[in-house]
C-alpha cells in the first residue's frame, strides 16, 4: 500500500508549499486543508495531540504532497506549540509553532532536516484556532492509546533450549485434526506446518516438502522416515520450498507458548568488541551474557528475558532498562542489528518514530468490497470496558457499535446496517469508542487504521505498524500484544488468532519482521501452502 514519488520532486514541493503554510494555519478551522502551488498539492490532515504539559502542546499532523500527474507521498510532521484557552466559547487558539520532526516513506535525513528548517520560518508567526472540547477528547484519546501500550503482556513463554539443530512444532492447544475428503487422511488444523493422521493406522506425519517424520500419536515423539505413504507423497503442494538442510533436524512439540533456542551442537561463546559482552554463534536467537552480573540474555519477538542460567526463572527487561553495556554494541559488530532493541540508540529511535508514519492508500469506493463468512449465524462477544462487541465466529475482524456494524480487511474500514452486509467502504468511523479497545483483545491492531479524508469515488486510508501487530514499547519495538487469544471451533471451521510466540520471531533493520521456526522455514512453507487461515495471520511484511 506504499505510495511513491521520486525524492527530489517531492521535496521541491515540500519547500514551495511551506511557503504557503504561514496563511493556511491562520485560518484552520476545519481539517484537512490544503494548499495549492504550481508544481502540486500539499494536505495536512487533523493534527493528533500527543501530550499537553500547562500550555505547551505536543502533536504530530499526517500530511500528503502531491506533483501533478504523480501519486501522493504521506508523511508526518511533529510540532510544539503555546495554547490560548477560551472555555466561555468553547475555542482554544494554537500559536508560537516550532515544528520538531517530520518524516515520510524513502526519506532521507538531509532532507527532512532541511523542510523542518524551512517549515519553521514559515510559521513562525502563525496561530490557528480550533474546538476546546474536540482538542480535550484527541488528548484523552492519545492518552488512552499510550496507556494501551502499558498494557501488552511481557510474561515469558516457556522457553526450551536444544543443542542440535530443532525446529518448534507448536499446536494451539491440543492436537484438532479435520477430515481430508475422499482420503483415509486427516489433518491438523491448530498448527501452522503440516501434520497428517492415518485414520486406519492411526499413525501421524509430519514433512516440510524434504523431510518426513512419523509418530504413534500427534504430541510425538517424531522420528525420521524414509517411507511415507505415496498417496500421502502425491496429496501435497508441489511448488513449496525446502529447508535447505542436508540432514533432518529434531522435532520439539509444544502445546502452550513456547518458544525454542537450539544451538548447532553445544553452546559456542564469543567475546564481543570491549569484552562487556559474550553471545552465542551457533544459533539463531539472540543469546548473550552480560559479564559484570553474569546474567544471561535472550531477544523474543522484541521482548528481553534474563535468568542467571538456562532452566530459568526468566525475567522480562524492558528495552530502556537493559545494561549500559547494550547500548555499547559496536554498529558495525555481528550483533549490529540487536541495538534496535535498545532503547536511545539511533536504531531504536529511527524505528519508533517510523511506526509514527503511516502506509496509506486511496480505496475506490465502487471497486473495493467484503464478504463476510459466519460459521453459522454471526454470534458476538462485548470487549470489557467498553461499548464494543466483536465477532467471534468468523476470521473477519468484525465490530459491532452502538448497533451499527464496521469491519476491518486489509486495512480498509467497512460499515454495513447488518452482520451480513451488505459492507460498504466507510468514509467515517466511531474512533472514540475505538481507541477503547484494550490489547487483551484479539481485534485491538484495528485501532491502529485510520480514514484520512474522503471523496464521493474514494476514500483516502492509513495505517500503523500496530495493525500488523507491532508496536512501540519503552523506546523499542516489539513485536505482538503478549497476549494469548483463543481461537474458535466450531462446526468443523477452525479460526486461529495472532500469536506472539511459537515463530522465532525477529526483527532486521533493513527487512523488519521476519519468521521460522529455529533453523528452518521450509515446515513453516509447506504448511502455510496446505492449511487455510495460517497465512494471514503471520508477520509476513516489513512492519517499521
Amino acid at each position: 500500500m506504499k505510495l511513491f514519488l521520486p525524492f527530489i520532486t517531492a521535496f521541491r514541493v515540500l519547500i514551495l508549499s511551506s511557503l504557503c503554510l504561514c496563511s493556511f494555519f491562520s485560518k484552520a478551522i476545519e481539517w484537512p486543508q490544503q494548499v495549492k502551488t504550481n508544481q502540486g498539492t500539499l494536505i495536512v490532515y487533523q493534527p493528533q495531540p500527543e501530550k499537553l504539559n500547562g500550555n505547551t502542546l505536543t502533536a504530530r499532523a499526517a500530511m500528503s504532497f502531491s506533483v501533478s500527474g504523480n501519486d501522493a507521498v504521506f508523511g508526518v510532521f511533529w510540532f510544539r506549540a503555546k495554547l490560548d484557552t477560551d472555555r466561555e466559547n468553547d475555542t482554544v487558539t494554537v500559536r508560537n509553532m516550532t515544528v520538531t520532526d517530520v518524516r515520510w516513506t524513502e526519506s532521507k535525513d538531509a532532507g527532512e532536516q532541511k523542510f523542518t528548517a524551512v517549515v519553521n520560518e514559515a510559521i513562525k508567526a502563525s496561530q490557528f484556532e480550533t474546538s476546546l472540547s474536540q482538542l480535550t477528547a484527541s488528548l484523552e484519546s492519545a492518552e488512552a492509546a499510550e496507556q494501551s501500550l502499558t498494557q501488552l503482556k511481557t510474561d515469558p513463554p516457556t522457553i526450551i533450549f536444544k543443542e542440535q539443530l530443532s525446529v518448534l512444532l507448536s499446536f494451539d492447544g491440543e492436537p484438532k485434526f479435520s477430515k481430508v475428503e475422499n482420503s483415509q487422511y486427516e489433518r491438523a488444523l491448530n498448527t501452522a506446518m503440516t501434520v497428517i493422521k492415518d485414520s486406519k493406522s492411526k499413525l501421524c506425519y509430519l514433512t516440510d516438502g524434504q523431510f518426513w517424520y512419523q509418530a504413534k500419536q500427534a504430541k510425538g515423539p517424531y522420528e525420521f522416515t524414509q517411507m511415507p505413504p505415496t498417496e500421502l507423497v502425491k496429496m501435497l503442494p508441489k511448488d513449496t520450498e525446502s529447508s535447505g538442510l542436508s540432514a533432518p533436524p529434531a522435532i520439539v512439540v509444544a502445546t502452550k507458548p513456547t518458544e525454542l533456542i537450539a544451538t548447532d551442537g553445544a553452546a559456542k561463546w564469543k567475546s564481543l568488541t570491549g569484552g562487556e559482552l559474550m553471545y552465542v554463534f551457533n544459533t539463531e536467537t539472540p543469546w548473550l551474557r552480560e559479564m559484570q552480573t553474569n546474567n544471561m540474555y535472550v531477544l523474543l519477538s522484541g521482548r528481553w528475558y534474563r535468568a542467571k542460567q538456562q532452566t530459568g526463572p526468566w525475567t522480562f527487561v524492558r528495552g530502556d532498562e537493559l545494561p549500559e553495556s547494550f547500548a555499547n554494541i559496536p554498529p558495525e559488530s555481528d550483533l549490529a542489528g540487536l541495538r534496535v532493541s535498545v532503547a536511545g540508540t539511533e536504531e531504536a529511535d529511527e524505528a519508533v518514530l517510523d511506526a509514527k508514519v503511516p502506509q496509506t492508500a486511496a480505496i475506490s469506493r465502487k471497486d473495493t468490497s467484503l464478504t463476510v463468512y459466519y460459521d453459522g449465524k454471526p454470534k458476538f462477544e462485548r470487549i470489557p470496558g467498553t461499548q464494543v462487541s466483536y465477532a467471534i465466529n468468523t476470521d473477519a475482524q468484525v465490530l459491532q457499535i452502538k448497533g451499527k456494524y464496521y469491519a476491518v480487511d486489509n486495512a480498509v474500514w467497512f460499515k454495513a446496517n447488518s452482520a451480513q452486509g451488505p459492507w460498504l467502504v466507510a468514509d467515517s468511523i466511531p474512533k472514540d469508542d475505538i481507541a477503547k479497545i484494550p490489547p487483551s483483545s484479539p481485534v485491538y491492531n484495528v485501532t491502529y487504521v485510520e480514514i484520512y479524508e474522503s471523496t464521493p469515488e474514494v476514500v483516502y486510508v492509513g495505517y500503523y505498524p500496530g495493525y500488523m501487530w507491532s508496536y512501540p514499547y519503552y523506546g523499542v519495538p516489539v513485536y505482538g500484544t503478549g497476549w494469548y487469544y483463543p481461537p474458535y471451533w466450531g462446526g468443523g471451521y477452525y479460526y486461529p488468532r495472532p500469536p506472539t510466540w511459537g515463530f522465532n520471531i525477529g526483527y532486521n533493520n533493513w527487512t523488519g519482521w521476519s519468521f521460522g521456526l529455529s533453523w528452518s522455514n521450509g515446515f513453516l512453507n509447506l504448511g502455510m501452502n496446505w492449511h487455510v487461515g495460517w497465512p494471514n495471520k503471520l508477520p509476513t511484511l516489513s512492519l517499521l
